[in-house]
Protein backbone atom coordinates (compact mmCIF):
# COMPACT_ATOMS: atom_id res chain seq x y z
CA UNK A 1 0.00 0.00 0.00
CA UNK A 2 2.86 2.37 0.80
CA UNK A 3 5.85 0.53 -0.68
CA UNK A 4 6.54 -1.02 2.70
CA UNK A 5 9.03 -3.54 1.33
CA UNK A 6 11.30 -0.72 0.16
CA UNK A 7 10.80 1.21 3.38
CA UNK A 8 11.59 -1.79 5.58
CA UNK A 9 14.80 -2.41 3.65
CA UNK A 10 15.90 1.21 4.06
CA UNK A 11 15.04 1.12 7.74
CA UNK A 12 17.17 -2.00 8.18
CA UNK A 13 20.18 -0.19 6.73
CA UNK A 14 19.65 2.81 9.02
CA UNK A 15 19.30 0.63 12.10
CA UNK A 16 22.65 -1.03 11.48
CA UNK A 17 24.38 2.20 12.55
CA UNK A 18 22.64 2.30 15.96
CA UNK A 19 23.04 0.13 19.06
CA UNK A 20 20.26 -2.45 19.14
CA UNK A 21 19.31 -5.34 21.38
CA UNK A 22 16.37 -7.63 22.13
CA UNK A 23 14.62 -8.16 25.44
CA UNK A 24 11.46 -10.17 25.96
CA UNK A 25 11.10 -10.81 22.20
CA UNK A 26 10.95 -7.05 21.57
CA UNK A 27 13.67 -5.22 19.63
CA UNK A 28 15.01 -1.90 20.90
CA UNK A 29 17.34 0.76 19.57
CA UNK A 30 19.19 3.14 21.90
CA UNK A 31 18.12 6.73 21.16
CA UNK A 32 19.80 8.61 24.04
CA UNK A 33 21.65 7.74 27.23
CA UNK A 34 19.27 5.57 29.24
CA UNK A 35 16.51 5.67 26.59
CA UNK A 36 15.37 3.25 23.90
CA UNK A 37 12.73 3.04 21.20
CA UNK A 38 10.85 -0.07 20.16
CA UNK A 39 12.00 -0.92 16.66
CA UNK A 40 11.49 -3.56 13.99
CA UNK A 41 12.33 -7.18 14.72
CA UNK A 42 13.55 -8.04 11.26
CA UNK A 43 14.36 -11.46 9.89
CA UNK A 44 16.51 -12.03 6.79
CA UNK A 45 14.49 -10.85 3.81
CA UNK A 46 12.94 -7.95 5.72
CA UNK A 47 10.10 -9.85 7.46
CA UNK A 48 8.96 -8.05 10.63
CA UNK A 49 8.80 -10.88 13.19
CA UNK A 50 6.32 -9.57 15.77
CA UNK A 51 3.23 -11.72 16.32
CA UNK A 52 0.27 -12.26 18.66
CA UNK A 53 0.06 -10.14 21.83
CA UNK A 54 2.89 -7.69 22.55
CA UNK A 55 3.04 -5.92 25.93
CA UNK A 56 5.79 -3.30 25.88
CA UNK A 57 7.32 -2.61 29.34
CA UNK A 58 8.17 0.91 30.56
CA UNK A 59 11.78 -0.11 31.32
CA UNK A 60 14.17 -2.79 30.07
CA UNK A 61 17.50 -4.11 31.31
CA UNK A 62 20.40 -5.05 29.07
CA UNK A 63 24.12 -5.60 29.60
CA UNK A 64 24.04 -4.14 33.09
CA UNK A 65 22.12 -0.99 32.13
CA UNK A 66 18.52 0.12 32.67
CA UNK A 67 16.69 1.88 29.84
CA UNK A 68 13.40 3.77 29.76
CA UNK A 69 11.20 2.92 26.78
CA UNK A 70 10.33 6.36 25.40
CA UNK A 71 9.34 5.85 21.76
CA UNK A 72 7.99 3.52 19.10
CA UNK A 73 10.05 3.85 15.93
CA UNK A 74 8.52 4.47 12.54
CA UNK A 75 7.50 1.14 10.95
CA UNK A 76 8.26 -0.66 14.26
CA UNK A 77 5.31 -3.06 13.97
CA UNK A 78 4.55 -2.43 10.29
CA UNK A 79 3.44 -5.43 8.21
CA UNK A 80 3.86 -7.76 11.21
CA UNK A 81 1.49 -10.43 12.56
CA UNK A 82 0.88 -8.71 15.89
CA UNK A 83 -2.74 -9.01 17.12
CA UNK A 84 -2.90 -6.89 20.31
CA UNK A 85 -0.44 -4.28 21.57
CA UNK A 86 -0.21 -2.56 24.95
CA UNK A 87 2.10 0.47 25.11
CA UNK A 88 3.41 1.92 28.40
CA UNK A 89 2.77 5.44 29.63
CA UNK A 90 6.51 6.15 29.41
CA UNK A 91 6.09 6.69 25.64
CA UNK A 92 5.09 10.25 24.63
CA UNK A 93 5.04 9.73 20.85
CA UNK A 94 4.79 7.21 18.02
CA UNK A 95 6.63 7.08 14.71
CA UNK A 96 4.97 7.42 11.32
CA UNK A 97 3.51 4.16 9.99
CA UNK A 98 4.39 2.47 13.28
CA UNK A 99 1.66 -0.17 12.80
CA UNK A 100 0.88 0.29 9.10
CA UNK A 101 -0.37 -2.83 7.33
CA UNK A 102 -0.20 -4.99 10.47
CA UNK A 103 -3.36 -6.54 9.15
CA UNK A 104 -4.02 -8.81 12.18
CA UNK A 105 -3.84 -5.98 14.73
CA UNK A 106 -7.35 -5.79 16.22
CA UNK A 107 -6.81 -3.75 19.39
CA UNK A 108 -4.32 -1.38 20.96
CA UNK A 109 -3.88 0.42 24.28
CA UNK A 110 -2.08 3.74 23.79
CA UNK A 111 0.06 5.77 26.25
CA UNK A 112 -1.90 8.27 28.33
CA UNK A 113 0.49 11.13 27.49
CA UNK A 114 0.28 10.69 23.72
CA UNK A 115 -0.46 13.99 21.92
CA UNK A 116 -0.45 13.14 18.22
CA UNK A 117 -1.42 10.18 16.04
CA UNK A 118 1.13 10.39 13.22
CA UNK A 119 0.80 9.88 9.50
CA UNK A 120 -0.36 6.38 8.48
CA UNK A 121 0.21 5.16 12.04
CA UNK A 122 -2.53 2.50 12.00
CA UNK A 123 -3.37 2.43 8.29
CA UNK A 124 -4.38 -0.96 6.96
CA UNK A 125 -4.81 -2.61 10.38
CA UNK A 126 -7.74 -4.68 11.68
CA UNK A 127 -8.60 -2.38 14.60
CA UNK A 128 -12.23 -2.71 15.69
CA UNK A 129 -12.52 -0.06 18.40
CA UNK A 130 -9.99 2.57 19.39
CA UNK A 131 -9.88 5.11 22.23
CA UNK A 132 -7.47 8.01 21.80
CA UNK A 133 -5.86 9.17 25.06
CA UNK A 134 -7.13 12.40 26.64
CA UNK A 135 -4.17 14.59 25.58
CA UNK A 136 -4.23 13.78 21.85
CA UNK A 137 -4.68 17.05 19.96
CA UNK A 138 -4.23 16.01 16.32
CA UNK A 139 -4.79 12.99 14.09
CA UNK A 140 -2.38 12.86 11.16
CA UNK A 141 -2.79 12.26 7.45
CA UNK A 142 -4.20 8.80 6.74
CA UNK A 143 -3.66 7.71 10.35
CA UNK A 144 -6.48 5.11 10.21
CA UNK A 145 -6.83 4.85 6.44
CA UNK A 146 -8.24 1.53 5.18
CA UNK A 147 -9.05 0.22 8.66
CA UNK A 148 -11.97 -1.67 7.19
CA UNK A 149 -12.94 -3.42 10.46
CA UNK A 150 -13.04 -0.19 12.50
CA UNK A 151 -16.45 0.23 14.16
CA UNK A 152 -16.17 2.71 17.06
CA UNK A 153 -13.77 5.59 17.78
CA UNK A 154 -13.48 7.60 21.00
CA UNK A 155 -12.11 11.09 20.38
CA UNK A 156 -10.60 12.96 23.35
CA UNK A 157 -11.38 16.40 24.83
CA UNK A 158 -8.04 17.89 23.69
CA UNK A 159 -8.62 17.09 20.00
CA UNK A 160 -8.48 20.10 17.68
CA UNK A 161 -7.83 18.67 14.20
CA UNK A 162 -8.47 15.52 12.17
CA UNK A 163 -6.09 15.30 9.20
CA UNK A 164 -6.76 14.64 5.55
CA UNK A 165 -7.79 11.02 4.81
CA UNK A 166 -7.52 10.17 8.52
CA UNK A 167 -10.40 7.66 8.37
CA UNK A 168 -10.57 7.25 4.58
CA UNK A 169 -11.98 3.89 3.50
CA UNK A 170 -13.11 2.96 7.02
CA UNK A 171 -16.16 1.37 5.46
CA UNK A 172 -17.52 -0.14 8.71
CA UNK A 173 -17.05 2.90 10.94
CA UNK A 174 -20.47 3.63 12.41
CA UNK A 175 -20.06 5.61 15.61
CA UNK A 176 -17.74 8.25 17.01
CA UNK A 177 -17.85 9.42 20.62
CA UNK A 178 -16.39 12.91 20.77
CA UNK A 179 -15.59 14.68 24.05
CA UNK A 180 -13.98 17.76 22.45
CA UNK A 181 -15.86 20.83 23.78
CA UNK A 182 -15.32 22.60 20.44
CA UNK A 183 -15.76 20.75 17.14
CA UNK A 184 -12.34 19.71 15.76
CA UNK A 185 -11.47 20.74 12.22
CA UNK A 186 -11.95 17.99 9.65
CA UNK A 187 -9.46 17.58 6.77
CA UNK A 188 -10.17 16.73 3.17
CA UNK A 189 -11.68 13.27 2.68
CA UNK A 190 -11.12 12.51 6.37
CA UNK A 191 -14.17 10.21 6.33
CA UNK A 192 -14.33 9.38 2.62
CA UNK A 193 -16.20 6.15 1.85
CA UNK A 194 -17.38 5.80 5.44
CA UNK A 195 -21.09 5.05 5.96
CA UNK A 196 -23.46 7.48 7.64
CA UNK A 197 -21.77 8.19 10.99
CA UNK A 198 -23.41 8.60 14.38
CA UNK A 199 -21.56 11.31 16.33
CA UNK A 200 -22.23 11.08 20.06
CA UNK A 201 -21.39 14.19 22.10
CA UNK A 202 -21.71 15.03 25.79
CA UNK A 203 -25.16 16.65 25.93
CA UNK A 204 -27.83 18.59 24.05
CA UNK A 205 -25.83 21.82 24.11
CA UNK A 206 -22.86 20.15 22.41
CA UNK A 207 -25.18 18.44 19.94
CA UNK A 208 -26.48 21.86 18.90
CA UNK A 209 -22.93 23.24 18.65
CA UNK A 210 -21.74 20.40 16.42
CA UNK A 211 -24.87 20.55 14.28
CA UNK A 212 -24.16 24.21 13.48
CA UNK A 213 -20.54 23.52 12.50
CA UNK A 214 -19.91 23.75 8.72
CA UNK A 215 -18.25 20.30 8.66
CA UNK A 216 -19.83 18.31 11.50
CA UNK A 217 -23.21 19.74 10.56
CA UNK A 218 -23.12 17.93 7.19
CA UNK A 219 -26.18 15.72 7.73
CA UNK A 220 -25.40 13.66 4.63
CA UNK A 221 -22.41 12.21 6.53
CA UNK A 222 -23.00 12.84 10.24
CA UNK A 223 -25.94 12.42 12.60
CA UNK A 224 -25.38 14.17 15.94
CA UNK A 225 -26.68 12.65 19.19
CA UNK A 226 -26.31 13.59 22.86
CA UNK A 227 -24.86 10.82 25.04
CA UNK A 228 -27.31 8.28 26.48
CA UNK A 229 -27.29 5.93 29.44
CA UNK A 230 -25.51 2.62 29.10
CA UNK A 231 -27.54 -0.58 29.27
CA UNK A 232 -26.11 -2.56 32.20
CA UNK A 233 -26.70 -5.92 30.50
CA UNK A 234 -23.87 -5.19 28.03
CA UNK A 235 -21.05 -5.52 30.57
CA UNK A 236 -19.22 -8.73 31.39
CA UNK A 237 -15.71 -8.86 32.87
CA UNK A 238 -14.46 -12.37 32.15
CA UNK A 239 -10.79 -12.93 32.96
CA UNK A 240 -8.08 -15.56 32.67
CA UNK A 241 -4.36 -15.84 33.48
CA UNK A 242 -2.00 -14.74 30.73
CA UNK A 243 1.68 -15.69 30.49
CA UNK A 244 2.29 -16.34 34.16
CA UNK A 245 2.49 -12.67 35.26
CA UNK A 246 -0.70 -11.11 33.87
CA UNK A 247 -4.44 -11.33 34.13
CA UNK A 248 -6.28 -10.74 30.84
CA UNK A 249 -9.69 -9.14 31.47
CA UNK A 250 -12.12 -9.22 28.57
CA UNK A 251 -13.56 -5.81 27.67
CA UNK A 252 -15.08 -5.11 24.24
CA UNK A 253 -18.72 -4.08 23.80
CA UNK A 254 -17.70 -1.05 21.68
CA UNK A 255 -16.96 0.90 24.87
CA UNK A 256 -13.94 2.71 26.25
CA UNK A 257 -12.64 1.88 29.71
CA UNK A 258 -10.66 3.74 32.36
CA UNK A 259 -8.43 1.49 34.46
CA UNK A 260 -7.11 2.51 37.88
CA UNK A 261 -4.48 0.87 40.06
CA UNK A 262 -4.65 0.14 43.79
CA UNK A 263 -3.80 3.78 44.59
CA UNK A 264 -6.60 5.10 42.32
CA UNK A 265 -4.13 6.33 39.71
CA UNK A 266 -5.40 6.21 36.13
CA UNK A 267 -3.08 3.78 34.33
CA UNK A 268 -4.93 3.16 31.05
CA UNK A 269 -7.74 4.42 28.85
CA UNK A 270 -8.57 1.87 26.20
CA UNK A 271 -11.16 0.35 23.90
CA UNK A 272 -9.06 -2.79 23.42
CA UNK A 273 -10.40 -6.33 23.56
CA UNK A 274 -8.53 -7.00 26.81
CA UNK A 275 -7.03 -5.17 29.73
CA UNK A 276 -3.77 -6.84 30.73
CA UNK A 277 -3.30 -6.37 34.48
CA UNK A 278 0.15 -7.04 35.91
CA UNK A 279 0.50 -9.38 38.86
CA UNK A 280 2.74 -7.67 41.44
CA UNK A 281 5.74 -9.47 42.84
CA UNK A 282 4.75 -9.66 46.52
CA UNK A 283 1.29 -8.34 47.37
CA UNK A 284 -2.06 -8.74 45.66
CA UNK A 285 -3.23 -5.74 43.63
CA UNK A 286 -6.74 -4.36 43.18
CA UNK A 287 -7.58 -2.71 39.86
CA UNK A 288 -10.74 -0.77 39.09
CA UNK A 289 -12.26 -0.85 35.60
CA UNK A 290 -14.80 1.85 34.72
CA UNK A 291 -16.59 2.00 31.35
CA UNK A 292 -16.82 5.46 29.80
CA UNK A 293 -18.39 7.05 26.74
CA UNK A 294 -18.40 10.85 26.51
CA UNK A 295 -18.92 11.29 30.25
CA UNK A 296 -16.09 11.21 32.74
CA UNK A 297 -17.11 7.68 33.70
CA UNK A 298 -20.07 5.37 34.23
CA UNK A 299 -19.51 4.45 37.90
CA UNK A 300 -22.68 2.33 38.19
CA UNK A 301 -20.97 -0.30 36.05
CA UNK A 302 -17.45 -0.31 37.46
CA UNK A 303 -15.69 -3.53 38.38
CA UNK A 304 -12.89 -4.21 40.84
CA UNK A 305 -10.47 -6.97 39.90
CA UNK A 306 -8.02 -8.48 42.38
CA UNK A 307 -4.83 -9.83 40.84
CA UNK A 308 -2.80 -12.13 43.09
CA UNK A 309 0.93 -11.63 43.44
CA UNK A 310 3.06 -13.54 40.94
CA UNK A 311 3.57 -16.44 43.33
CA UNK A 312 -0.18 -16.93 43.64
CA UNK A 313 -1.58 -16.19 40.20
CA UNK A 314 -2.01 -19.94 39.61
CA UNK A 315 -5.02 -19.65 41.97
CA UNK A 316 -6.87 -18.03 39.09
CA UNK A 317 -6.56 -21.14 36.91
CA UNK A 318 -9.74 -23.30 37.06
CA UNK A 319 -9.56 -26.25 39.44
CA UNK A 320 -10.26 -28.72 36.66
CA UNK A 321 -7.34 -27.47 34.57
CA UNK A 322 -4.20 -29.38 35.57
CA UNK A 323 -1.03 -27.42 36.25
CA UNK A 324 2.00 -29.31 35.02
CA UNK A 325 5.21 -28.98 37.04
CA UNK A 326 7.82 -26.85 35.28
CA UNK A 327 11.07 -28.79 34.76
CA UNK A 328 14.40 -27.26 35.66
CA UNK A 329 16.05 -25.46 32.73
CA UNK A 330 19.33 -26.57 31.20
CA UNK A 331 21.90 -23.74 31.37
CA UNK A 332 25.22 -24.00 29.53
CA UNK A 333 27.96 -21.60 28.36
CA UNK A 334 29.84 -21.91 25.08
CA UNK A 335 31.03 -19.84 22.12
CA UNK A 336 30.66 -16.58 24.04
CA UNK A 337 26.98 -17.18 24.84
CA UNK A 338 24.91 -18.43 27.74
CA UNK A 339 22.35 -20.95 26.45
CA UNK A 340 19.12 -21.70 28.33
CA UNK A 341 17.03 -24.65 27.20
CA UNK A 342 13.77 -26.20 28.33
CA UNK A 343 10.14 -25.29 29.00
CA UNK A 344 10.87 -21.63 29.70
CA UNK A 345 8.00 -19.78 28.05
CA UNK A 346 7.60 -16.38 29.73
CA UNK A 347 9.79 -17.28 32.69
CA UNK A 348 11.80 -14.42 34.19
CA UNK A 349 15.47 -14.73 33.21
CA UNK A 350 18.09 -12.57 34.92
CA UNK A 351 21.88 -12.66 34.58
CA UNK A 352 24.16 -11.02 37.17
CA UNK A 353 27.89 -10.78 37.55
CA UNK A 354 29.46 -11.93 40.84
CA UNK A 355 29.18 -8.36 42.20
CA UNK A 356 25.41 -8.35 41.79
CA UNK A 357 25.25 -6.10 38.70
CA UNK A 358 22.25 -6.99 36.54
CA UNK A 359 23.45 -7.62 32.97
CA UNK A 360 20.36 -9.05 31.37
CA UNK A 361 16.65 -9.37 32.13
CA UNK A 362 13.65 -10.46 30.10
CA UNK A 363 10.61 -12.72 30.06
CA UNK A 364 11.65 -15.41 27.66
CA UNK A 365 9.59 -16.73 24.75
CA UNK A 366 11.48 -20.05 24.70
CA UNK A 367 15.11 -21.13 24.41
CA UNK A 368 17.65 -18.36 24.90
CA UNK A 369 21.15 -17.57 23.60
CA UNK A 370 22.57 -14.59 25.52
CA UNK A 371 25.78 -12.96 24.33
CA UNK A 372 27.70 -11.26 27.14
CA UNK A 373 31.27 -10.03 27.78
CA UNK A 374 33.72 -12.85 28.48
CA UNK A 375 35.68 -14.35 30.14
CA UNK A 376 33.54 -13.72 33.18
CA UNK A 377 31.61 -15.56 35.91
CA UNK A 378 27.82 -15.03 35.87
CA UNK A 379 24.87 -15.94 38.08
CA UNK A 380 21.83 -16.99 36.00
CA UNK A 381 18.33 -17.14 37.48
CA UNK A 382 15.26 -18.57 35.75
CA UNK A 383 12.40 -17.69 38.11
CA UNK A 384 13.59 -19.32 41.35
CA UNK A 385 16.18 -21.60 39.73
CA UNK A 386 19.79 -20.34 40.14
CA UNK A 387 22.97 -21.49 38.41
CA UNK A 388 26.54 -20.16 38.25
CA UNK A 389 28.31 -20.34 34.88
CA UNK A 390 31.72 -19.36 33.54
CA UNK A 391 31.54 -17.78 30.12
Amino acid sequence: MRLLNIILTLALALQAAAQEFESGSIAYVVTAPGEVAVTQRLLPGGVNDYSDVVIVPPTVFFDGDTYSVTAVDQYAFAASDVTEVVLPNSIPGLGESAFADADRLSSVTLPLGLRHIPRYCFAGTALVDVALPPEVTTIGYGAFEECTALHTVFLPPALTAIGNHAFDWCINLYEIYCTAPLPPSVGDDAFAFAPQLDIVVADDAHADLYALHPQWGNDSLFTIFPDEDLAPTTLLYNSEPFRRDWLAVELGNHLAYKIYDSDDNLIAYTAARHAFLLAPARHDAVYTIVPATTADALPDYLATVTVPATSGIERLIPDDEPISPIPEPLITARDGQIHIWGDNYHRAIRVYDIYGTLYYERFTSGNEAIELPSPRLYIVTVDNYVRKVLL
